[in-house]
């Protein structure tokens, strides 16, 4: 009869046996944890790199889209055609305002039986200097050819009273003629102070922006140069700031320098690396620079917007002013104001160019941008 122990001594094998592959199972599972550690770590680090040394980019691009938020040659000669409008001596919508005062006034207050009045050639040698004193032919804003249009109907009025031979049929005639023309520069003028108002908006928007910029850099330099964040809080330039201390080449030689000395150390894949405060970056970090981007967005979208806008306006009221100039003019110079715009728009976009921005950004953050904007 066998004995227990025959009966145990497989059993036991076999338990060893089992306890042994446990124990390498185990310990090539720990490996590979390490081995994963390794690689997520790696994987982190890399990720962090990409982040760090791609942000001077964006910023520098951010920057240079910001300050092209300004008036660019071209909206200068969109605006300077348009101001031309509020000259009383201009013709290009087919009248001078001028020459149709002294027209209106021959009309409709000096004309007696056919005959000039005596005294016209120095009431209108008086009202001409009312129209082109410098103040009215010079400025951009429609305000002075409405004061001057007021004055000289004031200056109508007062000869009516003290002349009895002036018919007041004439003199009423005279002001109903003259409101359509206050109405025609009243109306330029409201369009041109909605427009102003929009863009002083809007400026104000990219303002705060610039500040957010510099601040959102200043703290990036808190983190890799702490021996110098009160210089670049005290540049008045954020250029001054990218050229000399958030520098790309310097970021990146900053930024190896430190894997080096991990490296050196024997800890390259170390978690330590991570929480070096030099490589330290937030993930709000990425929703600062995704917050910058869409700003910069809606703000060139604001500026485009507003003089799209303008120029309805400005349409509007030389469509309706086509019965006191001529038609065809008018017309003409509604293509050519479309089409000096259009040049606006062009060179608006790119001076700002917001593509390189949004490229920058994903360099940086390595995510897909939405197109739904």
């Amino acid at each position: 009869m066998p004995s227990k122990l025959s009966y145990l001594l497989p059993l036991l094998f076999c338990s060893l046996l089992f306890s042994s592959l446990r124990a390498q199972d185990i310990q090539r599972t720990l490996n590979e944890m390490r081995e994963t550690q390794n690689v997520l770590v790696q994987t982190q680090i890399q990720e962090r790199v990409t982040k760090i040394v791609n942000t001077p980019d964006f910023v520098r691009a951010a920057n240079v889209s910001l300050n092209a938020l300004v008036l660019s040659n071209s909206l200068t000669d969109y605006l300077n055609d348009v101001s031309d409008l509020n000259n009383p001596n201009n013709s290009d919508l087919g009248f001078s305002l001028t020459q149709r005062v002294e027209e209106l006034m021959e009309q409709h207050v000096f004309a007696g039986a056919g005959k000039p009045k005596k005294g016209f050639p120095r009431v209108m040698e008086i009202t001409r200097g009312v129209l082109q004193h410098p103040l009215v032919s010079t400025f951009t804003s429609a305000i002075p050819v409405v004061n001057s249009l007021s004055s000289v109907m004031d200056l109508v009025t007062n000869l009516a009273v003290n002349d009895p031979s002036i018919p007041v049929e004439g003199v009423n005639a005279f002001r109903e003629n003259i409101i359509r023309y206050v109405q025609h520069y009243q109306g330029l003028s409201d369009a041109t102070r909605k427009l102003q108002g929009t863009v002083m908006a809007v400026q104000e928007r990219t303002d705060e922006m610039r500040i957010m910029l510099k601040s959102f850099t200043v703290q990036r330099v808190t983190n890799l140069f702490p021996d110098q964040v009160d210089q670049a809080a005290a540049e008045p330039s954020l250029r001054n700031v990218l050229l000399h201390i958030y520098e790309k080449d310097r970021v990146t030689d900053t930024i190896g320098k430190i894997l080096i000395r991990y490296q050196q150390d024997k800890q390259p894949g170390d978690i330590s690396v991570l929480t070096d405060p030099r490589f330290v970056y937030p993930e709000y970090v990425v929703n600062e620079a995704r917050f910058i981007l869409d700003e910069l967005h809606a703000i060139t979208q604001e500026y485009l917007v507003a003089f799209t806008e303008y120029q309805h306006d400005l349409e509007a009221v030389l469509q309706q002013s086509k019965d006191i100039g001529d038609a065809d003019k008018i017309d003409r110079k509604i293509l050519v104001l479309q089409s000096k715009l259009k040049k606006v728009e062009d060179a608006f976009l790119n001076a700002v160019h917001v593509e390189e921005v949004e490229y920058r950004f994903k360099a940086l953050a390595k995510t897909r941008i939405s197109d739904n904007r």
